[in-house]
């Protein structure tokens, strides 16, 4: 029974010394095109513009923020009932933001 119970605790510290070995993969960050890039710039503005954090805007969205950070750097689609939402909390009509994700489409 005592030599039972050593080779477990052996075992377990076997497992801790294990060699971890870490590959750097590069990847390419995809961009969904102009639009989705203008409407991440006008959303990341919006949110410096009213001093919040993407945590706080995440939670204002009920989104999580790394979906929040996708957005803004036009990496995820939003859809457009979610336009009204961003809108809502940033405090501008949807024809606003839909106006300055025009304006800066064309820039």
């Amino acid at each position: 029974m005592a030599r039972r119970k050593r080779i477990k605790e052996v075992a377990k510290i076997e497992k801790r010394k294990r060699i971890v070995t870490y590959v750097t993969v590069e990847r390419e960050i995809v961009t969904l095109g102009p639009v989705p890039a203008a409407f991440a710039k006008v959303i990341r503005d919006l949110r410096h513009s009213a001093g919040m954090t993407e945590q706080d805007a995440a939670d204002a969205l009920q989104i999580s923020r790394p979906s929040l950070a996708n957005i803004e750097v036009g990496r995820q689609r939003v859809l457009l009932e979610d336009v009204w939402h961003f809108a809502d909390v940033y405090g501008i009509s949807a024809t606003a933001l839909f106006g300055r994700v025009a304006r800066a489409k064309a820039e």
